[in-house]
C-alpha cells in the first residue's frame, strides 16, 4: 500500500543520488497476485494507483526500474512454442498464446521470437482487458486499459502479427468484453471503445478476434459493428458432467461443449447483425432488427418451451440473411 509506494520513491531517490542506472525492488506478493499466480512486474507488490508514482519518479530521475525477480522471455517464448507448434502440426489453422503476466517490454520480445517461428501460420497472442497491461513508464489498467490496448497492438504490428485475440482472463469473476445494459456491473468495453480499439488495430494491418463472455444478444451487435471475428465458447454451447479425466477438480462443476444449434445460430446472428448495418438504409434489410430480437428473445425463452417458434423464426432469420447475401454480391 501507501507504505511500500513511499519506500520505493526513497528508493528511487537514494539510486538516483548515488549515480545509479538501474533499481530492483522486492517486496510482499499482494492477495491479486497470489490469486493469479502472478500479475506483470511490480504489480505483485504495489496497486496500480500506488505503482504509477513510482514508475513517474522513476522516469523523472533517469532510472530503470523493475521487479527483483524478472522473467525471462527467451525461455517463456521457447514453452510457448511447444504448444503452437503441437497446434499446427494437428492442422489447426490458429494457435493462440497470452501474454499475461507480461510486461509490455517482455512481450516485445515474446512476440517478436514467436513471430520468427511462426511468420507462415497464424499465432495469435491474446491480450487480457480485465488486467490491462504494465510497461516501463505507466499502468494501463482501468480507466486507462483501451490506451494499454492501443500501446500493446503497436507492438505486435511491429512484428507483422496478422491477428490477435481479445479477451478477458478471470472468467470465474464474470467479466464480460462488452459493457451494454446487461453487463453494466461487469462489462469491460462499451460498444464506442470496441470499434476505436478495432479501427486502430484495422490500420495496423491487424485482425482482432474478440471474446469474454459474448452473449448472444452481443453476438447480433458485434456483427453490427463489423468486426472480423468473434471467439465464443458459452453462448454455442450446452454445460455436460465432468469427465473421469476432470473429476478431481473441486472448481469444475460442469464441462462446456459446443452444440451444432449453438454454433449455427451464433453464425446466424453475427451474418443478420452485419447485414442489417451495412444496408441500414435499404428497404429490404430494415426489419432486420425487429427479426433478429424477437428471434433472440425466443432464445432466452429456451427451447423446451417454444421449440416450434423457435424454429420458424431460425428459419425467417435465415432466409432473410441469405436474400441479403444474393442481391448484394459486393458484401461477399
Amino acid at each position: 500500500g501507501a507504505r511500500g509506494r513511499n519506500g520505493a520513491l526513497l528508493a528511487v531517490n537514494l539510486a538516483s543520488a548515488s549515480g545509479l542506472s538501474e533499481l530492483a525492488i522486492d517486496g510482499v506478493v499482494s492477495k491479486e497476485a497470489d490469486a493469479l499466480l502472478s500479475l506483470p512486474g511490480l504489480l505483485n507488490y504495489l496497486g496500480p494507483e500506488n505503482l504509477q508514482p513510482v514508475l513517474d519518479r522513476a522516469k523523472q530521475k533517469g532510472i530503470r526500474i523493475r521487479a527483483v525477480n524478472a522473467v525471462d522471455p527467451d525461455t517463456v517464448a521457447r514453452t510457448v512454442w511447444t504448444s503452437l507448434l503441437a497446434a499446427r502440426r494437428q492442422g489447426v489453422a490458429l494457435g493462440k498464446y497470452g501474454t499475461f503476466p507480461l510486461t509490455l517490454e517482455e512481450t516485445d520480445r515474446v512476440v517478436g521470437e514467436v513471430q520468427r517461428w511462426f511468420g507462415d501460420w497464424s499465432a495469435a497472442p491474446v491480450f487480457f482487458v480485465d488486467h490491462g497491461i504494465l510497461t516501463a513508464e505507466k499502468v494501463y489498467t482501468r480507466d486507462f486499459v483501451v490506451d494499454g490496448v492501443k500501446a500493446w497492438l503497436d507492438v505486435v504490428a511491429k512484428h507483422g502479427v496478422p491477428v490477435v485475440l481479445i479477451d478477458t482472463l478471470d472468467k470465474s469473476a464474470g467479466w464480460k468484453i462488452l459493457k451494454d445494459a446487461s453487463t453494466e456491473q461487469k462489462g469491460l468495453l462499451s460498444k464506442g471503445q470496441i470499434q476505436s480499439i478495432d479501427a486502430f488495430a484495422a490500420q495496423r494491418g491487424i485482425r482482432v478476434l474478440w471474446a469474454g463472455g459474448i452473449t448472444l444478444p452481443q453476438v447480433y451487435e458485434f456483427g453490427k459493428m463489423g468486426v472480423f471475428g468473434i471467439y465464443v465458447t458459452s453462448a454455442a454451447a450446452a454445460a455436460v458432467p465432468v469427465g473421469p479425466a476432470y473429476e478431481r477438480d473441486p472448481a469444475l462443476a460442469a464441462l462446456k461443449e459446443p452444440t451444432f444449434e449453438g454454433v449455427s445460430r451464433a453464425k446466424l446472428l453475427l451474418e443478420a447483425g452485419f447485414l442489417a448495418e451495412k444496408q441500414r438504409d435499404k428497404q429490404p434489410t430494415k426489419d432486420f432488427d425487429t427479426l433478429a430480437h424477437r428471434f433472440i428473445s425466443e432464445l432466452a425463452k429456451g427451447k423446451a418451451s417454444n421449440g416450434q417458434r423457435l424454429q420458424e423464426l431460425d428459419n425467417e432469420l435465415a432466409g432473410k440473411t441469405l436474400d441479403a447475401w444474393k442481391s448484394h454480391p459486393e458484401l461477399t
